[in-house]
């Protein structure tokens, strides 16, 4: 069974936590669920490409600017699970 799976990161990086999401989000998608990293802001960074993710930005520079776009966003597109970032 194929799920929806929603991965939401506060910024861009290619340490840590945001790391671990990027390689969650493409062990999740080889095991054929539909994947999306939404972040926060990516910083000016260009966003990571991983086949069969697709990556959404918010334009939110701060952890709490995140609330109202990512309603709107759950709002349009209910995932099936949702796998929030551990750090601010």
């Amino acid at each position: 069974m194929s799920l929806d799976i929603l991965l939401v990161l506060a910024r861009h990086s290619i340490s840590g936590v945001p790391l671990a999401q990027i390689r969650l989000a493409r062990a999740l998608a080889g095991r054929e669920h539909r994947v999306t990293l939404l972040y926060g802001t990516l910083d000016g960074h260009h966003a990571p490409i991983i086949p069969g993710v697709t990556i959404e930005e918010i334009g939110a520079r701060q952890v709490r600017g995140m609330l109202w776009p990512l309603v709107r966003r759950l709002r349009r597109a209910d995932p099936d699970l949702i796998f929030p970032a551990g750090d601010p």
